[in-house]
């Protein structure tokens, strides 16, 4: 066993995997030797730097759920890259001939975004090979065990076998909870775990067939695009912005989401990008709370707050419409006291409750069909005006997230809270805040219209699944289906499934928080896994996914947000200079 090598391994490289292999060649690229030091880049596929959600052999109607204006693959810390780098709009005006500010503004296909991120990566692979050995392995590795100078993997294709691994950053995204799923789904011909890729998932869904899709939001308008558009059928735009649909005969006759709530997804229209934060509410109950050490019950402490942030950005923005003077504060009874003098003058203007935003009422409840029409009707009119108090309130989710997620990783919230924010709560701010963009709308409405796409049975449907047969049925109506999607993105993981954080080998390395529907791996604020003994592994970190069991809001490509790749390729570096030294005295 060469134990002479200082061997670093970076299991999965989607986005994640991609930025703490940036990170640490820009770390090692400070020091003057280290050709004695390996990189190993463990991933599933050769997607390298895109995994499967960037992969940039999707097609092109896959669009990013917010605008070019916020993909960057430059890293915001001290220590510079190891080549030039440049936002996404940036590079990709060179190839159109747009200005910058004008691609700000635009939605890009995923598969473009994977472009972008695999440019970076081949020049990094490049640049870094000259003064780094740089290893890629496509595998998967099965197991992590611990020696006394350091970490060993297991394989499936037996990559790695007999390097020891100083330190590791584990980036795995979704891929142990999409096995999980697999491996727990029901083994019935006509289900389908999970959708992606299309190209292989769902091509045993046959034409004519009715489909049913689990899930309202982004996940299931992708699937359904994929089942349609994909499918040769043929979308155009009308010259009053909406679409019309045309169908290719080989999609299915029927596909009927639902969900719990029957709820649909908010669009986002691009007006979004000029809105500004204006209440603070939430901000102010962070700080106080952390200053203070205090716990707090998410339902009866945190979430009222949110609903106050809520309600006063969309005042804030009625208020404007009225010519109404009112200066912001950190005060809820002075909100609460400008709201009653607003509506004493203008008592016409209806009152707004946050309620509204988080729990509306489809109209009519006797229709869904007709319901999640409207309800898609009234949200594009207003993701498209400018300074609309309703995409202020959704946008509030957003502006307060990177507090809340101060909360979160603080680990202030009681235990029974952060278990019910994370069942109740994390779906239904994304459906608010995240969802996709206006124009896929449009193309529901399109595919309603077209008779393709039924809500009928969208709330809270009875599923009975038979061996050979499944139906879908209300108090009212009953129907049979053909193929059951899971159109939703799994996460956690089962503690009987085969993955990574579940080891066979003894001691464990890792631990796990306990959900309501699956489990996390237990970690601390800086990503190191908590073992069984309770122990923290210092030289081991989680990013992205992984951490959620700690860390909140993990967005694919943000490089700030819950950045614990900085660190670890830092004192990877400092470990590797320690070890040299050592050898030298």
């Amino acid at each position: 066993m060469d134990t002479s090598v200082f061997n670093v391994g970076i299991i999965g490289l989607g986005p994640k995997g991609f930025y703490g292999f940036e990170r640490l060649l820009a770390e090692i690229d400070q020091l003057d030797d280290h050709t004695d030091m390996c990189i190993h880049l463990f991933n599933e596929s050769d997607a390298f730097a895109t995994g499967w959600v960037y992969d940039i052999n999707q097609p092109e109607y896959l669009l990013m759920n917010y605008p070019n204006k916020y993909i960057s693959s430059v890293p915001r810390t001290e220590c510079d890259a190891m080549i030039p780098m440049s936002s996404y709009s940036e590079w990709v005006s060179k190839f159109t001939g747009n200005s910058i500010s004008y691609e700000e503004k635009q939605i890009a296909p995923r598969a473009a975004v994977g472009r972008y991120l695999k440019y970076y990566f081949n020049l990094l692979l490049k640049a870094g090979s000259s003064r780094v050995k740089i290893k890629k392995h496509i595998t998967t590795v099965t197991a992590i065990k611990k020696g006394d100078s350091g970490f060993y993997i297991d394989t499936t294709t037996g990559a790695g076998a007999g390097l020891t691994f100083k330190t590791l950053l584990l980036t795995t995204g979704h891929s142990p909870a999409i096995s999980s799923a697999y491996q727990t789904a029901s083994n019935c011909d006509y289900t389908i775990p999970f959708v992606y890729p299309f190209d292989k998932k769902l091509t045993p869904v046959k034409s004519g067939t009715t489909v049913l899709c689990k899930g309202i939001g982004l996940t299931a308008i992708d699937t359904i695009l994929g089942l349609t558009e994909g499918r040769d059928g043929a979308f155009k735009k009308s010259e009053s912005g909406s679409y019309s649909y045309t169908k290719s005969g080989t999609e299915p006759f029927k596909i009927m989401p639902f969900s719990r709530s029957g709820i649909p997804i908010i669009p986002r229209g691009l007006a979004a990008i000029n809105l500004k934060q204006t209440s603070f509410f939430l901000k102010h109950l962070v700080e106080n709370t952390l200053k203070n050490k205090r716990i707090l019950d998410f339902e009866k402490q945190v979430l009222p707050i949110l609903k106050v942030d809520i309600e006063a950005e969309y005042y804030h923005r009625l208020f404007k419409h009225y010519h109404y003077e009112y200066t912001p504060s950190v005060s809820i009874e002075h909100f609460r006291n400008v709201q009653k003098d607003f509506h004493k003058r203008f008592p016409k203007v209806n009152q707004f409750k946050a309620q509204s935003i988080l729990y509306p009422k489809l109209n009519p409840e006797s229709n869904l069909q007709q319901a999640v029409k409207n309800f898609w009707e009234f949200w594009i009119i207003e993701s498209e005006k400018k300074e609309s108090p309703y995409a202020a309130a959704v946008a509030a989710w957003r502006f307060a997230a990177e507090d809340f997620n101060r909360l979160y990783s603080a680990n202030v919230l009681t235990p029974a809270s952060r278990s019910i924010f994370q069942n109740k709560y994390f779906g239904l701010f994304n459906r608010v805040a995240y969802g996709p963009p206006v124009q896929n709308i449009q193309k529901m409405l399109a595919l309603m219209q077209a008779g393709i796409l039924d809500f009928s049975y969208a709330k809270s449907p009875q599923l009975i699944e038979k061996r050979d047969a499944c139906y879908l049925q209300t108090k009212t109506q009953k129907i049979e289906m053909d193929y059951i999607l899971d159109a939703r993105l799994p996460r956690g993981f089962s503690k009987e499934a085969a993955v990574l954080f579940n080891p066979i080998a003894k001691p464990a390395l890792f631990s796990h928080t306990a959900n309501l529907n699956a489990v996390e791996v237990k970690c601390t604020r800086q990503g190191h896994p908590v073992d069984a003994s309770g122990a923290i592994e210092k030289n081991m970190v989680l990013y992205g996914t992984p951490t959620e069991g700690a860390l909140f809001d993990n967005d694919t490509l943000s490089r700030t947000h819950n950045d614990t790749a900085s660190m670890w390729a830092k004192n990877t570096v400092i470990q590797y200079i320690q070890s040299k030294t050592a050898l030298t005295t």
